[in-house]
């Protein structure tokens, strides 16, 4: 805040919105989503951070809620002498609460207007790179899903559904202490063991993600499970292994051999200073030199923390530079033949090498 001249970093999680009231800065900030809720931070540069609540979804009378019933008085004393604004997401202020931080400062600053400033990028930049607090959070995510995967053969059976499936995960998540006041996604796919056709694909022919609800696994079939669930304080890694009821096919296993190389050759070249574009170019053209094709995949590697999707990301717009601490979430394709794998792991960016978080051997699981 000193740097950019700012008195005051403001972030705002207003509800109800498109996002369902979860907000990256506001969860980051307060350690909670605030979901289903109105909520204004206010940080000091030279003080304590300060949270106004506002009125959430049973009711519009928040007094300290300007946005939506113009209130707000107890509000104004954190903006005394304020000048400069650091705000999060500009871009996506509500217009009666741009309004309010203008005249409430202009009243108090003897009729000089204040100034509203992007703040996203400084405060994202800061939230990529982790804490050891944080990152003991993600080990701890990432430990759940070992102990899912090692729980397996006690879910992934033939003549269950999908349904049955999650159920059953979603139990486990429990019993092993998961944040579960925020999202768990499980991506779950199937396929026939033997037809490499239909191996786990960026768009599988059919049956993607068990499409069918009322399709029950066979001992022929093979099952991709995609973790991507919190742990302790809602913080996330991702881990995805097959399973096999029998013995894969040779074309199937080699694919899978090659996925994890191309895994392996991509945590290698995670180093400071470069980005997630740069890092792609790298394993696109590892991938090419062993046959496969480009993986375009938007998400063939990205930031994970308390958001399964956080920055950096591959889009045009983040040139973000890795750093130490940063977690990331590396998956990427291998495909050659009318055959593709994917193999999900999440890694920490340090000095040398990068650090993968899941104890899991990197195998197809025949159970």
């Amino acid at each position: 805040l000193v740097k950019v001249g700012a008195d005051v970093l403001i972030a705002q999680l207003c509800f109800p919105s498109a996002c369902m009231a979860l907000d990256p800065e506001i969860t980051w900030l307060l350690g909670t989503p605030g979901y289903k809720s109105t909520e204004t931070v206010i940080l000091p540069a030279d003080g304590e951070l300060v949270l106004i609540h506002g009125s959430g979804q049973q009711g519009t009378y928040g007094q300290d809620c300007p946005y939506i019933c113009g209130g707000g008085k107890d509000m104004g004393k954190y903006l005394k002498g304020v000048k400069k604004i650091a705000y999060c997401g500009l871009g996506r202020i509500t217009l009666k609460f741009y309004d309010y931080l203008k005249d409430i400062c202009k009243s108090q600053n003897g009729g000089q207007d204040v100034e509203l400033i992007e703040f996203s990028e400084e405060l994202d930049a800061i939230k990529a790179v982790k804490s050891r607090e944080e990152l003991d959070a993600i080990a701890n995510a990432a430990w759940i899903q070992d102990q899912l995967i090692k729980a397996a053969p006690a879910y992934v059976r033939p003549g269950r559904n999908q349904s049955e499936l999650q159920a059953d995960i979603m139990k486990l998540l429990w019993e092993l202490n998961a944040d579960m006041s925020v999202m768990t996604k499980l991506l779950i796919s199937s396929g026939r063991n033997g037809e490499v056709d239909t191996f786990p694909t960026i768009a599988p022919k059919d049956r993607n993600h068990l499409c069918f609800p009322e399709y029950r696994l066979t001992e022929d079939d093979w099952v991709h499970i995609i973790y991507e669930s919190p742990g302790i304080g809602g913080y996330y890694s991702e881990t995805g292994r097959i399973f096999y009821f029998k013995e894969t096919c040779l074309q199937a296993r080699q694919t899978w051999d090659e996925t994890v190389k191309a895994l392996e050759f991509q945590a290698g070249i995670l180093k400071p200073g470069k980005t997630l574009h740069e890092i792609r170019k790298e394993t696109n053209e590892y991938l090419k030199s062993r046959g496969s094709c480009e993986d375009t995949n938007i998400f063939q590697i990205r930031g994970i923390g308390n958001l399964t999707v956080d920055r950096p990301q591959l889009y045009d717009w983040d040139q973000m530079t890795l750093k130490p601490d940063m977690a990331l979430s590396l998956q990427p394709r291998f495909r050659k033949d009318g055959c593709t794998a994917i193999a999900l792991d999440t890694y920490v960016v340090t000095e040398g090498e990068a650090y993968r978080f899941s104890q899991v051997p990197q195998e197809l699981v025949v159970l």
